[in-house]
């Protein structure tokens, strides 16, 4: 059987292998929910919006960092790009409309959020409307660059990132 095995193996498969020739093969596989199941970090999106000569910024409302402040943003939903995400997410907690500039980054340290592993990917964007506070944010407030105050997660990083590829580069006299 094993010679049989070896020279079964050694051809190439067909496109399709049902379960029932997958089980002749390599003998019957334990078919559990839990083999199946992926863990994977969750998606999230954020924003540095520069709005009216500053960065917009919203306090949470919700754990965690409840009553901090923190960039504009949350968790992809299924079906949904990143860019729809984040100008869904700036609408609901600001009550501003974004253009997207570029992007910022992907933050992916596994220990960003107390929650568990989320990876956000940050995106630059110009705000325009009405800043209002709504849905998952207690206030909207725009800040000017050299008076942030602390931040949640790492958003700190976020912004300083923002600023470093997007903003007017003295040195070299360029401008995003």
């Amino acid at each position: 059987m094993l010679g049989l095995r070896r020279e079964i193996t050694n051809r190439p498969l067909p496109c399709v292998v049902t379960t029932h020739a997958a089980n002749k093969l390599f003998g019957p596989a334990k078919v559990t929910p839990q083999r199946f199941a992926m863990r994977t970090p969750l998606l999230a999106v954020d924003s540095v919006i520069f709005f009216e000569g500053g960065v917009v910024l919203i306090r949470r409302l919700n754990p965690p960092f409840q009553g901090c402040y923190a960039l504009p943003g949350g968790f992809v939903e299924i079906g949904e790009s990143t860019e729809e995400a984040v100008v869904r997410e700036a609408r609901e907690e600001t009550g501003l409309v974004i253009d997207l500039v570029g992007l910022v980054g992907v933050y992916s340290d596994p220990n960003r959020d107390p929650r568990g592993h989320v990876v956000s990917i940050c995106y630059f964007s110009k705000g325009s409307g009405n800043l209002v506070s709504g849905s998952d944010a207690k206030s909207a407030e725009v800040f000017p660059l050299y008076n942030l105050p602390m931040l949640a997660f790492d958003h700190d990083k976020m912004i300083g990132d923002a600023l470093r590829l997007y903003c007017s580069d003295p040195i070299s006299n360029r401008q995003a």
